[in-house]
């Protein structure tokens, strides 16, 4: 059966008012049994087409009084289609094609917007609204129980908003869903101008959701490919994904960018934008099962890629103020000041990349032009926090340990690296920068940490202004513990080997201390520990090769300026060493070699210089020595070399210029100087 009606409105219409409009078209064409057909058209020069064959199909087409040019085709081949269109106003144009068994389409457009709607194989649902001008829908479904909203088959009135799969309100926004797999589900909402939402989903049992609030923002969920599993029986109700692909992007405010790549599953996914020109991708490869990324970007310009290649998981926050500054060019591995290679970006920056099972990474910034750059290859854990201006954080793991990085301050511009093979090992890196030296752009704080072995532990603490710190650990079971509180402190500690232990704080300015340890090589018979505080301004401290197996120590306090110390201590089969020296003043020198020959034993010396400009140099080897030296006063000056066995010295000098020497060699010595004046 055919039906022609070329001018003014459908039958039902004609019995129901007066023809009102003017060079309508309605075409029905029916072929088979039990299928139903109704056209009302109220408008002006409006088209509808409906072709259905088979049988149990349904077709219901509205354009109303204010349409002008608006276009209808619905063409169902196949067994118990429906389908619904109302088009309320302006050029409306709808397209749905529908084949292969029982699907369910619904449009509501009001204005002149397009929608096209084409589904094939069986169970496929999708329901589509329109409000406003220039819209573009094209929902295209090839698999089976495929589900872009749920029409309720109310066909006289458009679907309520919790059974709509596209909604766009607003003018010129561009949906597009293309779902190839089974049992997926795709929705898009967008409200404003000019946004883009593009879905494709070719595996089974994928979810993808997309809610644009703005203008000129671009959302993608452009693969995801991977088949899962769950429950879509029967297939009128909702699908239940078991193990599945599930993406989420919203975005809110102008010229945002998102983009969503999955090709394994289960996996997870989700985009937050609420800012303007933010820009931010996840990738997560086939590798990736069990893989989890989320983004939240709150603030305007910032940029943030995840890329996951095994089941990882990534979380980034971003925001703070309004970047004054402009952008930056960064390459993700370059410390500032930048030399103008890389990429520029606008704001923040977040760079991941893991490639591990188990391996973990969170970055918070709260700022502006903040960059942190993590890379994991290991299964291990990496937690940056960013506040203030131009923090720089660069982590590169590829064994099981963990490191966590903060970096703040009145003026930040704080800069970590860390570089981390070692296994169960754990790095912290606390930097608060000031502008308290010149130049006032320059890196504050900047620590580089690089961790190898295995137990291995760090921490770092930096408050100020040019301080630099570095830090070297090889070996097993060693620890270390910088502290920097001022400005164009320099501190370096090089571990390796076993059961090290070094704590260097410095408070003041321009002060500088060295470790190098060599632990337990041949037994460990305890901790070898070194012991560095600074107090003043332009203090020097050197404690080098403290080797042997400890427990050697080494304890230096110095308190004033300009005192420098340089400590060697301990060699192979070196035990129970102990040196304690501390310099309170200014300009005080002190030279220290203990058991630096083989199989020393039980050194001791405790020595305290106070005052102005006194000098100390200790030499010392063999077994069961000691040296007991003070110094009070200024310009003293103290010699004492001991070699051999049994050795004890002891020396007293007051007053100023004061000059003592003791050489011992042998066994069973002992010395004694006291010497007090003016």
């Amino acid at each position: 059966m055919k039906k022609s009606i070329l001018t003014s409105v459908s039958v039902i219409a004609l019995f129901a008012a007066p023809a009102m409009a003017q060079n309508n078209t309605s075409t029905v064409t029916q072929t088979g049994s039990q299928q139903d057909a109704t056209v009302v058209q109220s408008g002006d020069t409006s088209v509808s087409l409906i072709e259905q064959s088979n049988r149990n199909n349904l077709a219901n087409v509205q354009q109303r009084a204010d349409t002008d040019e608006a276009s209808s085709v619905v063409t169902q081949t196949g067994e118990g289609a429906r389908a619904s269109v109302i088009q309320v106003s302006g050029a409306a144009d709808s397209d749905i094609d529908q084949s292969g068994g029982a699907q369910n389409a619904s449009v509501y457009q009001d204005g002149s917007s397009t929608s096209e709607i084409s589904q094939s194989a069986r169970f496929n649902e999708a329901s589509v609204r329109q409000t406003g001008d220039g819209n573009e829908s094209s929902v295209i479904q090839t698999g089976v129980n495929g589900a872009v909203g749920d029409p309720d088959n109310n066909y006289g009135t458009a679907d309520s908003d919790n059974r709509v799969g596209v909604t766009q309100t607003g003018d010129d926004n561009i949906s597009t869903i293309l779902q190839s797999g089974d049992n997926t589900v795709a929705d898009v909402m967008q409200t404003g101008i000019a946004n883009v939402a593009n879905i494709g989903q070719s595996g089974d049992f994928s979810n993808a959701l997309v809610v644009q609030n703005g203008n000129g923002n671009n959302a993608n969920v452009q693969r995801q490919s991977a088949d899962g599993t769950g429950d879509a029986s029967p297939p009128t109700a909702p699908v239940e994904g078991d193990i599945f692909a599930n993406a989420f992007v919203s975005q809110t405010g102008d010229d945002n960018t998102a983009t969503i790549t999955q090709d394994a599953v289960p996996a997870f996914a989700s985009i937050t934008q609420t800012g303007n020109e933010n820009a931010s991708t996840i990738d997560q490869t086939i590798g990736a099962a069990g893989a989890s990324a989320t983004t939240l970007q709150t603030s305007d310009g910032n940029t943030s890629r995840i890329t996951q290649s095994a089941g990882a998981t990534a979380d980034v926050t971003q925001g703070g103020g309004v970047n004054g500054l402009g952008s930056r060019t960064w390459d993700g591995n370059e410390f500032p000041p930048p030399s103008g290679s890389g990429e520029s970006f606008a704001n923040n920056v977040s760079l991941i990349n893991q490639s591990a099972d188990g391996a973990s990474a969170t970055v918070r910034q709260n700022g502006i032009l903040n960059r942190s750059a993590i890379t994991q290859t290991g299964s291990a854990t990496a937690n940056v926090a960013q506040a203030g201006v131009y923090n720089t954080s660069i982590i590169g793991q590829s064994g099981n340990g963990s490191a966590t990085v903060s970096q703040s301050g009145s003026h930040a511009r704080n800069a970590s690296r860390i570089t981390q093979s070692a296994t169960d090992s754990s790095v912290s890196v606390t930097q608060e920068g000031s502008n308290l030296a010149p130049p006032a752009n320059a890196p504050t704080n900047e620590s580089i940490v690089l961790q190898s072995g295995s137990q291995q532990s760090a921490v770092i603490f930096q408050s100020g202004d040019e301080n630099v710190s570095n830090l070297d650990q090889s070996g097993n079971n060693n620890t270390a513990d910088l502290r920097q509180d001022g400005t164009n402190n320099t501190s370096s500690i090089t571990q390796s080997a076993s059961f090290n232990n070094a704590v260097i704080e410095q408070v003041g300015d321009a002060n500088a201390s060295t470790v190098r340890q060599i632990g337990n090589k041949q037994f460990q018979a305890g901790v070898s520990d070194v012991f560095v505080s600074q107090l003043g301004n332009g203090n020097r401290s050197t404690v080098d090769a403290q080797n042997g197996d400890g427990p050697n120590l080494v304890d230096l306090d110095q308190t004033g300026n300009r005192n420098v110390s340089t400590i060697a201590q301990g060699a192979t089969l070196a035990v129970t060493n102990k040196i304690a020296f501390t310099q309170s003043g200014d300009d005080n020198r002190s030279t220290i070699n203990q058991a630096t020959v083989s199989i020393s034993d039980l050194n001791l010396i405790n020595g305290e210089q106070s005052g102005q400009s006194e000098t100390s140099v200790i030499t010392q080897t063999g077994f069961s020595n000691e040296i007991d030296l003070l110094q009070d006063g200024v310009s003293n000056e103290s010699y004492i070399t001991q070699t051999g066995f049994d050795n004890a010295s002891s020396v007293t000098q007051t007053g100023t210029d004061a000059i003592s020497t003791i050489n011992q060699a042998g066994g069973n010595n002992i010395a004694t100087v006291t010497q007090g004046g003016i």
